[in-house]
C-alpha cells in the first residue's frame, strides 16, 4: 500500500506533536513530508530537527510542493 504524505502547518505545540508522530512512525502508511510555520525562528528549528523535510512560510506553497 503506498504512504500517504502528510504535511503539518502551523508546527507550534499541537503541531509539533503531530510531526513527532508521523516521524516515528507511529500511524502505519503515512509520511511526513512538509512542514509550514509563519514564526522564522521555528522555521530554523525544525530545519535543524528534521533536515530531511522540506520547511515552507506560506501555507499555500505546501500543497504545490508534496
Amino acid at each position: 500500500m503506498k504512504k500517504v504524505r502528510i504535511g503539518v502547518i502551523g508546527v507550534g505545540n499541537m503541531g509539533s506533536g503531530h510531526a513527532n508522530i508521523l516521524t516515528n512512525g507511529l500511524i502505519p502508511n503515512a509520511e511526513l513530508t512538509a512542514l509550514c510555520d509563519i514564526a522564522e525562528a521555528r522555521r530554523t528549528e525544525l530545519k535543524k530537527q528534521y533536515p530531511e523535510i522540506p520547511v515552507f512560510v506560506p501555507k499555500e506553497r505546501v500543497a504545490y510542493e508534496i
